[in-house]
């Protein structure tokens, strides 16, 4: 079982505090989670790119919106078609990001483990 989530700020909240107590109850409870920081677009912009700086929200979007060729980037749009061909990229890069290590991380940017996830499902479907 995973959760899949981004770390999203939201005011009054401390995130990392958050985060921290739900990978620890992940861990005892044999769920995975699956993080990208500060949101899931870091795993959608790692099909084309690698980058191991900082970025927000608004960067992300920019950057998506010129690898993709479109001309706005739309949260929830299908790009499959852009990023399934991609997906051997993602993976490399999301691990290389990563330093190699697959421990979890959650105050990091950028960050994210869900080529974890991706490695499990493509594991699932060969058997």
């Amino acid at each position: 079982m995973w959760i899949v989530l981004d770390r999203d700020d939201n005011r009054g909240e401390d995130k990392t505090a958050v985060l921290s107590g739900l990978a620890q109850w992940c861990e005892s409870n044999g769920v995975n989670l699956a993080l990208s920081n500060p949101e899931f677009e870091v795993w959608c912009l790692l099909h084309f790119v690698f980058f191991d700086y900082g970025v927000n929200k608004q960067d992300l979007a920019r950057m998506l919106k010129d690898n993709l060729g479109v001309r706005h980037y739309e949260k929830g749009a299908d790009y499959n078609d852009a990023f399934m061909p991609r997906i051997d990229a993602a993976v490399r890069n999301a691990r290389k990001q990563r330093g190699g290590d697959d421990s979890l991380v959650v105050d990091r940017n950028p960050y994210t483990n869900v080529d974890l996830l991706v490695a499990d499902i493509m594991g699932f479907i060969a058997g």
